[in-house]
């Protein structure tokens, strides 16, 4: 996962890991300020640890098991650029102090 050629499918599992709560991806897409379909395409290439659940008409994104988020967490070699995931989070507050 540490290969640049990964660093956008780290970046949509660790804004999910770091929202805490199923998404849209729609949501991702903001945050990360891409295309929809690139957020679709991770979904979709890793569908088998999220769960959709459907929020106002929406379907969101989490993770199926907990046990995921933990073995995400646990990853040291993603501390390695600890600048990208503090520019995400800097992005999660601010969608959502814009989208209460």
């Amino acid at each position: 996962m540490t290969e640049p050629e990964n660093r956008f499918k780290v970046l949509v599992i660790y804004t999910i890991k770091e929202i805490q709560t199923p998404i849209p991806k729609e949501a991702i897409a903001e945050i990360l300020d891409t295309k929809i379909e690139a957020v679709e395409a991770v979904l979709n290439d890793w569908y088998q640890y999220f769960k959709i659940e459907k929020i106002d008409q929406e379907n969101c994104y989490n993770f199926y098991h907990l046990s995921f988020r933990s073995y995400i967490e646990s990853r040291q070699e993603l501390d390695q650029d600890k600048q990208m995931f503090k520019d995400v989070n800097e992005r999660i507050f601010q969608y959502l102090n814009t989208n209460p």
